[in-house]
């Protein structure tokens, strides 16, 4: 009833009322689309019931092989958006995320628009300050490939799986470490990759901050703990070859037997 009204539907390009009813009539418009109209025209083209004429001759509408085709947007690289910051996710997806001037929504789905792209960058450089607590934002749980105190040992093996592409070993260590492997597929792992990756025990040494001249570290430097003895045994008999040490030591027994002897004259 209003052929001059816009209607404008995303993706397409805004028309006429009366120019929409004509491809209509034209049997311009696809199924599908054609479907959802009724309720979407029936305020902004004012939509009222129709006086049909009674005529003798049937009115048959001819289809047409052509509907309307869907404008294309130019495709354009997604910016992914991680709510909880960089490795971390939410642990909290059913908690609700509220902020000033936007609908309240969970924190499972922000998620989820934020992996896809969905949420403005400038709101997306605040959501991790701002969705820590109320998401309960968690590191993202890493993956040991070989297992639990175990670590790859040849990393520039290929490890290959049925309906995987093949990964050198060092490379699928580096995705589990940064949680980019499915927990299921993750669980069987250590069992296949044992032999391939070499999987050894991880070796933990301890160094002190302090280097020598080589640049070692001074605990790498020290000697064993047997050089240490003999060297210890060594300076004690220094010690006692002193000269100095051995005449104190034969001057104290002279005057000890002096004075011995001093007694025996007197009282005897």
């Amino acid at each position: 009833n209003d052929p001059d009204a816009i209607f404008t539907f995303p993706g397409e390009a805004p028309i006429a009322c009366g120019d929409l009813e004509d491809n209509g009539e034209q049997a311009l418009i696809d199924d599908d689309f054609c479907s959802t109209l009724p309720a979407l025209t029936a305020i902004a083209c004012d939509c009222q019931p129709v006086n049909i004429p009674v005529t003798e001759t049937p009115v048959f509408v001819v289809p047409s092989a052509a509907p309307i085709q869907a404008t294309e947007e130019p495709t354009q690289d997604v910016e992914v958006c991680s709510v909880c910051g960089e490795g971390k996710e939410v642990n909290n997806p059913d908690a609700i995320f509220a902020f000033p001037g936007e609908a309240p929504i969970k924190c499972g789905e922000l998620e989820d628009k934020g992996e896809q792209g969905l949420l403005d960058d400038e709101f997306c450089s605040i959501l991790p300050a701002v969705a820590s607590i109320v998401c309960d934002c968690q590191p993202v749980e890493g993956c040991s490939i070989c297992g639990e105190g175990k670590e790859v040992n040849d990393p520039d093996a290929i490890f290959a799986f049925p309906g995987q592409a093949p990964i050198t070993c060092g490379e699928l260590e580096d995705n589990g470490g940064q949680g980019l492997i499915d927990n299921d597929f993750c669980s069987i792992l250590p069992g296949i990759t044992e032999i391939v990756c070499d999987c050894q025990a991880v070796n933990i040494r301890f160094f002190s901050s302090d280097t020598d001249s080589s640049g070692k570290s001074f605990v790498e430097s020290q000697p064993p703990r047997k050089e240490l003895v003999q060297i210890e045994e060594a300076g004690e008999e220094e010690e006692t070859n002193n000269p100095i040490i051995g005449a104190v030591i034969i001057l104290t027994v002279t005057g000890l037997i002096a004075f011995a002897a001093f007694l025996w004259v007197n009282l005897f």
